[in-house]
């Protein structure tokens, strides 16, 4: 059976979900992943509700930035 213009696109969605997915989870995945990554998120509308934006902040304060030169 032919599977709809519908149906073929929200497998192609999957599949790159599955993809980015597995990526990150094996660190492998590089910057350039991560970009695609976000900008998956943000395509898709995807954000963080208000307890996640907590660990984000938790998240940024322990990680070592360093200041720009």
């Amino acid at each position: 059976m032919t599977q709809t213009p519908e149906q073929l696109l929200t497998q192609l969605h999957r599949m790159v979900a599955d993809e980015l997915i597995s990526r990150i989870q094996s660190g492998d995945a590089t910057t350039g992943d991560i970009s695609v990554a976000v900008k998956f998120l943000k395509d898709n509308q995807i954000d963080v509700g208000e307890k996640q934006q907590t660990s984000l902040r938790d998240l940024a304060s322990i990680v070592p930035f360093k200041a720009a030169e």
